[in-house]
Order: C-alpha cells, then sequence, then structure tokens
C-alpha cells in the first residue's frame, strides 16, 4: 500500500466532518422510517456512496453471516454488478477473499487495487481495477454481516482516515436485526 500522506487542512477536516455529519443525519433518517428491508438497505448503501470523504464509487453490498456454516450470503447491492459477480457472490466461505477474510478477523479492511492485492482471490470476467473498504457489521462479538464498498484504485482514505467514522454502516445492522426479530422475510440475493 501507498505510504503517501498529506495531512488536509484544518478547513478541509472541518468540511469532511460536516459532510459526515450530514450523511449519518441522513442514514439515520432512512433507517427510523418505514420500509421494506431491501429499499431501507438500498437508501442507506446509497447515503453512504454519496460521501465525498470516503471516496468511495457507486457501488457496495451487504452480506449476511452465517456462523454456523461459516459462509456469507450476499443480501442486496447498491450499484451495477454484472449477473456473473452476483452469481459468484452469492455465497463467500469465511477466510475466502476480502469479505471472507473480515468475517474471521472482525476488523475494518481496506485494499488499494483488486489487481495487486493478492488477498482480493475472487475475480470475474468483466472484473475492473478497484480498491475496497470492507465493514464488518457487528453486534457485541457477534457478526451479523458485511458491508463491502468499491473505491478507485488507491483512492481510499489513507492514513488520515479514521476506521470509526465509518460508523453509519453499522446503523444498517440494527435494522437487518429489527426485520429478523420481527418475523419480516429478508430475501437472501435479492
Amino acid at each position: 500500500m501507498s505510504s503517501e500522506f498529506q495531512k488536509p487542512s484544518t478547513q478541509e477536516t472541518s468540511g469532511r466532518i460536516t459532510e459526515e455529519y450530514r450523511v449519518l443525519h441522513k442514514v439515520a433518517q432512512t433507517l427510523q422510517n418505514p420500509g421494506e428491508l431491501n429499499d431501507i438497505l438500498q437508501k442507506t448503501m446509497q447515503a453512504i456512496t454519496e460521501f465525498e470523504g470516503l471516496q468511495v464509487e457507486n457501488k457496495a453490498g451487504i452480506f449476511l453471516a452465517d456462523s454456523e456454516k461459516k459462509v456469507l450470503r450476499l443480501l442486496t447491492t447498491f450499484g451495477v454488478f454484472s449477473k456473473e459477480f452476483l452469481d459468484k457472490e452469492k455465497e463467500v466461505p469465511f477466510g475466502n477473499c476480502l469479505c471472507g477474510r473480515v468475517a474471521v478477523s472482525g476488523e475494518i479492511l481496506m485494499s488499494e487495487s483488486s489487481f495487486t492485492d493478492p488477498r482480493h482471490e475472487r475475480t470475474f470476467t468483466d472484473m475492473k481495477a478497484h480498491g475496497h473498504y470492507i465493514v464488518p457489521l457487528k453486534s457485541l462479538d457477534n457478526l451479523i454481516g458485511m458491508m463491502f464498498l468499491y473505491t478507485k484504485v488507491g483512492k481510499y482514505v489513507k492514513l488520515y482516515f479514521r476506521p470509526y467514522r465509518i460508523n453509519y454502516a453499522f446503523e444498517c445492522f440494527n435494522i437487518i436485526r429489527f426485520f429478523c426479530f420481527m418475523n419480516h422475510p429478508v430475501t437472501i440475493g435479492a
């Protein structure tokens, strides 16, 4: 990974924090409104991908964890993904590729490039070089799922980035838990 580092100015930092709170507020509002699980998660991922401070592309997704079978199951995606991607990513074993590794570690993972990071083990015919944020969605020590965000190659927020700033991704967990608790149907791969 690149060790390039330029500390942002106070004005840039203040602007990014303001934008971050705007996005957090938008996500909180989305999660408080009634609606179908997929619609709520789509709006949440849209708000997160629109946050310029993360420098992500308009592509994201959420896996649910099956701790008993040690697999992640694709719940929903945001943005354009190929049929090949959707078919291959329906189920990802714990420990496999970036998302599976995060399922094991429970830690946020950042990857600079899918073509140079040896941990990015899954490839697709139409895959273009990209980076990732992979964020575990947890309740205490229990893994509930995973959110993945695409970045342009090398464009993730470098050393100055504070992983807890992406905490609004964890809000997705609360809505998933609520729907599961209320016995709403959760369609895997919708």
